[in-house]
């Protein structure tokens, strides 16, 4: 039984609500960034918004990421045979869907807990991983944009 199809209205709600959680998840990718820039010479503040940005990517990105993610299961799942889980692009952007996450939750998240606690070696782990989460981002966009392999 088909629940909906592409351009149905069931679909196109489930399609705005994958970009908005895609737009909530990925908003400190740009965001975060830059505050950090403004205050890398006061040490202090900065340790603070590692910690309050660890809270936040805790509570609020990293759930809006899975969120997201779910909903491009449902989208495929409501295109009629369209989008298939077994497309090239599909298969990479689960790859990349699933690193996006292990990198937020394995490695920026603890490490943002540990600068913030004051642990000097986390700022070199948040330095040197920061940038992969939007080169994964980038791919995501690449892949939802061309599909290759379709």
């Amino acid at each position: 039984m088909l629940i909906a199809e592409i351009g149905s209205t069931s679909y196109d709600v489930v399609l705005f609500l994958h970009i908005v959680a895609i737009i909530i998840a990925l908003a400190p990718l740009v965001v975060d960034p830059i505050i950090a820039m403004q205050w890398a010479d006061d040490k202090a503040s900065l340790q603070k918004f590692a910690g309050t940005m660890a809270q936040n990517n805790l509570k609020i990105h990293g759930n809006a990421l899975i969120v997201a993610g779910l909903l491009g299961f449902a989208l495929s799942g409501m295109s009629d045979d369209v989008i298939e889980m077994s497309q090239t692009w599909m298969i990479l952007a689960i790859i990349a869907w699933i690193a996006m996450i292990g990198v937020l939750h394995g490695v920026l998240i603890p490490a943002g807990k540990a600068f913030a606690a004051g642990d000097d070696a986390a700022q070199k782990k948040l330095a040197t991983i920061g940038p992969v989460l939007p080169l994964l981002t980038l791919l995501q966009v690449y892949l939802m944009v061309f599909k290759p392999g379709l």
